[in-house]
């Protein structure tokens, strides 16, 4: 979820991008699942590294945190990084510094529009996995997920849906309370007229619930009504309480996308930490792994997680 909207990234591209092997499956109506892997060279099986970002209407490889979590990138080259791609992703211009600028003008595919809900995008991985079970032969039948924002809301449905899956991270989504409730208090917070704020949400909520359509948007030209109606209403303690496997859920404290009370109700309804849940709040840290922090913290901080991710024991 955006609310700010004006979002400026670096340029990244995965390590192996241009090496990585781009697969391809299809949804029921015929329309292509771009499903890309980074695999460096074994003469043995590997596991997979399942990577979901946020919902934004870029490719993949411009997501730092993506790029980061590339074998080669990572220096452990004892997994295959896989991406399924978004439908049909917009690439920006880049600045003169190299740098993207999203602000309220970019604009999505009509594709991208059509096909980005969070159940869809749930149903786009799972085919992905399901096409990857039949043809890939290197893999050793080992799923580690790590999720971020939207992709964090995905990645706890195809997590617990997924037989295969061994752990996940997930960050930055909340998960403990509706994205409605959610939404309305960062948005209404700070009002001068918080009665008429909270009136003006709920008119325009139940608008998008009333039609939840792809044709429009709000927020955004990534959030349709759609894709809104997918979120609204989710609250992923119900989906993650039937996690069989361990989970390390981490927010920030700072984060102005999500706020943290979701978070710290998501852990709750977990048990954090009592069984294989364990959650992170870190301190000072916006939304996006690292973000506010100093540039050594965030790089251990990554490391810190990607290590427990893979980790085939169950401490924490």
């Amino acid at each position: 979820m955006r609310v700010i909207f004006s979002v400026v990234i670096a340029l990244a591209v995965l390590s192996s991008r241009a090496e990585a092997e781009v697969l391809e499956s299809f949804r029921p109506d015929g329309s292509s699942i771009s499903i890309l892997v980074d695999r460096p060279a074994s003469p043995g099986k590997l596991p997979i590294l399942l990577a979901i970002d946020g919902s934004l209407c870029i490719p993949s490889s411009l997501n730092d945190q993506l790029a980061s979590l590339a074998p080669e990138a990572s220096g452990r080259n004892s997994y295959a990084l896989l991406v399924v791609e978004k439908p049909e992703p917009t690439h920006p211009q880049p600045e003169a510094d190299g740098s993207y600028h999203i602000g309220p003008e970019f604009r999505c595919s009509d594709t991208f529009k059509k096909y980005y809900t969070l159940e869809q995008r749930v149903l786009d991985h799972l085919s992905a996995l399901a096409h990857l079970r039949k043809h890939a032969d290197w893999w050793d039948g080992r799923l580690f997920i790590w999720g971020f924002s939207d992709g964090a809301r995905i990645a706890s449905r195809v997590g617990v849906f997924a037989p295969e899956t061994g752990r996940m991270v997930l960050g930055g989504f909340g998960g403990g309370t509706s994205m409605a409730h959610d939404l309305e208090s960062m948005m209404c917070a700070d009002s001068e007229q918080p009665d008429t704020c909270r009136a003006d949400f709920h008119t325009q909520t139940e608008k998008i619930r009333a039609n939840p359509t792809h044709l429009e948007s709000w927020l955004g030209d990534a959030n349709t009504y759609a894709t809104w109606a997918s979120r609204l209403d989710a609250v992923e303690a119900n989906v993650l309480k039937e996690a069989r496997f361990p989970v390390l859920l981490f927010h920030g404290t700072e984060d102005n996308s999500v706020p943290v009370s979701s978070a710290r109700a998501l852990a709750a309804a977990l048990g954090a930490p009592q069984g294989t849940v364990v959650y992170h709040e870190i301190e000072g840290m916006g939304h996006g792994l690292g973000s506010g922090l100093p540039e050594d913290e965030a790089l251990a901080l990554q490391g810190r997680f990607l290590d427990w991710l893979l980790m085939d024991k169950t401490d924490h």
